[in-house]
């Protein structure tokens, strides 16, 4: 059971980084600068890599439920590479 509730919220997890990149999650103006500006995941080169990975990551921890030691193995690289 724990692992279907984990399975939905992974699932979630991907559906919103893949909706960042499409819908703006941020609006706002700067002091020096009256327009309305708006930010989606597409703005920049590294929030469009930041919302793939982390939505393919989601989609990927899904399926390693099963294998254990597999699994372990790859939240520790992920969590490596987060550092870097």
């Amino acid at each position: 059971m724990i692992q279907r509730i984990q399975s939905l919220w992974l699932l979630l997890a991907a559906a919103c980084a893949f909706a960042g990149l499409k819908f703006s999650f941020y609006s706002g103006t700067k002091p020096t600068d009256p327009l309305l500006k708006e930010l989606n995941g597409t703005e920049t080169i590294l929030l469009m890599i930041t919302g793939i990975a982390v939505g393919g990551l989601a989609l990927i921890t899904i399926f390693f439920f099963k294998t254990g030691p597999c699994s372990s193995g790859f939240v520790c690289w992920v969590f490596c590479c987060n550092w870097y």
